[in-house]
């Protein structure tokens, strides 16, 4: 009950309104009950009832029954863009999807190859070539390595070409009997 000072008549607050400290008006008690639209508009109603501040990063949803990412960048990246192995901030606000064959990483703030044959080889592999399922970090993937000693990459990033036998070994490179 609060006193209306209007009437003078004591009067039950609206459901999710409870009296104030000095009885003379109500005040929201539960947003959930009243409706979230009773919130100020940058809050919103959270599972507790209460019109609360979203985090750094966030904004009311329309409705203001949660938040919504409106910049990853404010936000934590790692956190906000962490729905999806392949979602990175790339500084626009939006977590944004990785092109093919790369992979956010663990900060979410940019893409590194993790599969060059997806990628491109040609554009991936700047030194050495695309090897197919190579294990990298337990795992099999198609990564860029180095050719061997003697070696030289192939325009299309596929595997290696000898270059120079004295630096790739003449007993091996050169054991098919030619002088």
């Amino acid at each position: 009950l609060f006193c209306n000072r209007t009437s003078g008549a004591c009067e039950l607050c609206d459901p999710g309104y409870s009296a104030r400290g000095d009885n003379i008006a109500c005040e929201l008690s539960d947003c959930a009950v009243a409706g979230p639209a009773n919130c100020d508009p940058d809050t919103y109603c959270s599972s507790r009832g209460l019109c609360e501040v979203c985090a750094l990063g966030y904004l009311p949803s329309a409705n203001q029954t949660a938040c919504e990412l409106y910049d990853c960048m404010e936000a934590n990246p790692a956190l906000a863009c962490s729905t999806a192995d392949d979602l990175y901030c790339p500084g626009n606000g939006q977590c944004a999807v990785c092109p093919p064959g790369l992979a956010a990483t663990p900060n979410r703030l940019t893409c590194v190859v993790d599969d060059c044959l997806a990628a491109g080889p040609e554009e991936t592999c700047t030194v050495g070539y695309c090897k197919l399922n190579t294990l990298v970090n337990s795992e099999v993937k198609n990564a860029c390595v180095g050719c061997p000693d003697g070696f030289i990459p192939d325009d299309d990033r596929l595997g290696c070409s000898l270059d120079d036998c004295l630096l790739a070994g003449p007993k091996v490179v050169c054991n098919n009997g030619d002088e």
